[in-house]
């Protein structure tokens, strides 16, 4: 998947924050960069920008639901 090429979040996207870190988005809550995304063992809100976080690839997916 092609990092550099953003597109708009949906609900239910497992995505990869510049940590490192995959959560899926589990609510969007405005259009203007808010949403709640859930790490598997919580569910926190996040405000953001979306350059500083892209789509996860089909590998990432893959093992955030083989650990969820």
């Amino acid at each position: 998947m092609e990092s550099s090429t953003l597109k708009p979040f949906q609900v239910n996207d497992i995505v990869k924050f510049p940590d490192g870190k995959i959560v899926r988005i589990s609510r969007i809550l405005s259009i203007f960069g808010e949403m709640v995304v859930d790490e598997g063992d919580g569910i926190f809100r996040w405000r953001f920008k979306s350059p500083m976080m892209v789509h996860a690839s089909k590998e990432e997916i893959v093992l955030w639901n083989l650990t969820h």
